[in-house]
């Protein structure tokens, strides 16, 4: 009888450590599968970028939309670049892609890559890098609405989108500008 209840007992204990095993390798698997994946959120609008009063090499950005009474002299697109994801990732430029599509034989859409004092740069987790561009050329497009998409673009190849939201931030701030 002290023999059965001993082999029963050890049953349990095996039962719940195979359970508390399967439970702990199916919680990793979601965690690295679905859970870890690599996110670039990209934000873009315009204004200017000044100095901070006191503080030497710090500036801070002003969009044009936040105080309309202001003139800016010296307009600058700024493109946020924010790692959402749990890993590290290599951002290694700022692109777009044109409404139009170019007068050749190639089917793919004309694009454009911004050149950055930054870039390529590795990104921790939730770290914002801060881009500006002050291309009257490439802002005399956004005004225009000749561009179709904007994005970042990691080591990978994979290009993170600005979404819908943003672009129309991006339209809105540059119309205010006078370039």
């Amino acid at each position: 009888m002290h023999k059965d209840l001993e082999s029963n007992s050890t049953l349990i204990i095996g039962i719940i450590a195979l359970t508390t095993s399967i439970a702990s390798l199916l919680w990793n698997i979601i965690r690295d599968l679905i859970l870890d994946k690599v996110s670039i959120h990209v934000e873009a609008e315009a204004g200017t970028v000044l100095p901070i009063a006191g503080i030497t090499n710090r500036t801070m950005f002003r969009s044009s939309d936040a105080d309309k009474e202001i003139q800016i002299k010296d307009p600058k697109v700024v493109f946020f670049i924010t790692n959402m994801g749990r890993r590290s990732i290599l951002v290694s430029k700022i692109g777009g892609e044109f409404k139009k599509k170019a007068q050749t034989n190639i089917k793919t859409k004309p694009y454009w890559i911004l050149h950055t004092r930054e870039l390529p740069k590795m990104r921790e987790p939730y770290e914002t890098l801060g881009e500006y561009c002050d291309d009257k050329v490439f802002m005399k497009d956004v005004k225009n609405n000749e561009l179709e998409k904007v994005f970042a673009e990691d080591s990978k190849g994979k290009r993170w989108y600005i979404n819908k939201k943003g672009m129309q931030r991006l339209y809105l701030t540059v119309s205010k500008l006078d370039v």
